[in-house]
This record gives structure tokens, sequence and C-alpha cells, in this order.
């Protein structure tokens, strides 16, 4: 899970910073 959250935090800043 913890895995997971990394992957959504950086899915996040991705779509944010572009």
């Amino acid at each position: 899970a913890l895995n997971d959250h990394f992957v959504k935090l950086v899915s996040w800043c991705d779509n944010e910073y572009g």
C-alpha cells in the first residue's frame, strides 16, 4: 500500500507540473 501511495503521489505531481 505504501508503494501504491508513492505511485499516486508521483502521478499527481506529474499531472500538476506536466
